[in-house]
């Protein structure tokens, strides 16, 4: 019989309690000694828990891994790999996907999941999920398991488990989204509708209530003319419009979190040029000129950050606040349906182009997407149909 090995331990039975019991002596992530105790009704059942958990252990799962909950495990990876690596809106995605997980599984061990509980979990998600019990989107849903097994994958590098029983489950079928853009007599009216009310205000000098009408003026019309979004607009400063060059540079995006306002680089990670047309360089350069008359009128009460969209104060706006109080009273006014957002005009401008016969990558290139792919994906159906120039094409190339 072979020497056992310092801190295998020994499998003994308890009179007491009725049980066979065993020892193992290990080294925590402190690099303090331990001892794990495996109890069972068998000196069989007793041994077998303990070979498994020392292979775990050799494999390089942690010792105290089967201690350690998923609500613990959950909280650990958001704050010490996730919040640190991502930005704050990333963030509090995560947060809000990886809340249903702890929710169902908070006190679950870790190293105990199943897949068969996780695709139950997951499916219930879509049909009962949320706050009010009416289901969670497909695309939420999918985020909540693309997060999930990010947060185990990363504890099986670290040794909190051997495998990842999220990565088996089968993900819900996508539904496509529609998008919604407004036609060229709408996307017409709601522009003549903004720039009739900031002249209106102009013109009664509402002590500070013009400012307002004519941020949202401008805002929907670079909006319209570059398919820029709402926090990439608010985000503008005046050095980003170059008026010489009819451009106009995206650097940067306002974002409305639970903390406040984060200004942030655009989604790409790379600032975009923009040309636009000599009539928007025009309504900047007068936008620009009384926010100047605005600045010298308050003094010290003026905040410049240099913001195209300041505000009567030059403090901008909240992305919420602009979008549901500001843009939603001006699709009234216009008589256009509340159900488009602010963001269904970055669709309309890109609809409008590619209707019109822009070639895709041109539109990609303004929207700003990280691939031609994505660009198609999302606005194929409003391509031009070419098979047929196609095969008159072919036709003309082999029989003349």
């Amino acid at each position: 019989m072979g020497k056992r090995a310092n801190g295998e331990g020994t499998a003994y039975y308890d009179k007491n309690r009725q049980r066979w019991e065993a020892q193992v002596s290990y080294k925590d992530s402190l690099g303090n000694t331990k001892r794990k105790k495996f109890t069972g009704k068998t000196q069989r059942e007793v041994n077998k828990k303990k070979a498994e958990w020392q292979k775990n252990s050799n494999d390089g799962l942690l010792p105290e891994a089967d201690k350690l909950t998923v609500g613990v495990w959950v909280d650990r990876w958001l704050a010490d790999f996730v919040k640190p690596s991502v930005r704050i809106k990333t963030y509090e995605k995560y947060f809000a996907c990886m809340k249903y997980v702890k929710a169902k599984f908070g006190n679950a061990l870790v190293n105990k999941l199943s897949v068969s509980d996780l695709q139950h979990f997951l499916n219930e998600l879509l049909v009962s999920g949320g706050e009010k019990n009416q289901g969670l989107s497909a695309s939420t849903v999918r985020g909540v398991r693309r997060y999930f097994i990010g947060c185990l994958e990363k504890g099986i590098k670290i040794g909190l488990l051997v495998k990842n029983p999220a990565k088996l489950t089968d993900p819900p079928r996508m539904v496509k989204e529609e998008i919604h853009p407004l036609n060229k007599e709408q996307a017409r009216l709601l522009l003549d509708t903004a720039r009739n009310k900031a002249n209106d205000a102009l013109f009664k000098r509402r002590k500070n209530a013009e400012m307002s009408e004519l941020d949202v003026y401008i805002a929907v019309y670079i909006a319209l003319s570059t398919g820029m979004r709402l926090g990439e607009v608010l985000g503008l400063k005046w050095e980003d419009i170059h008026f010489e060059q009819k451009m106009i540079t995206v650097r940067r995006s306002r974002v409305a979190t639970s903390h406040g306002v984060s200004v942030e680089e655009p989604k790409t990670g790379v600032a975009r040029k923009i040309p636009i047309h000599d009539d928007l360089v025009k309504a900047c350069q007068h936008h620009q000129k009384y926010q100047d008359w605005q600045k010298a009128r308050l003094g010290d009460q003026y905040e410049d950050n240099g913001w195209v969209i300041g505000g009567s104060f030059g403090k901008n706006y909240w992305t919420n606040h602009f979008s549901c109080r500001k843009y939603k009273k001006l699709l009234v006014e216009a008589g256009i349906n509340k159900s488009f957002t602010f963001h269904d005009l970055r669709h309309t401008h890109a609809s409008l182009l590619l209707l019109d016969g822009t070639n895709p990558k041109i539109v990609q290139e303004r929207l700003g997407h990280a691939s031609i792919e994505m660009t198609l994906d999302t606005y194929s159906h409003l391509l031009p149909d070419t098979q047929n120039a196609a095969v008159q094409a072919v036709a003309t190339f082999l029989v003349g």
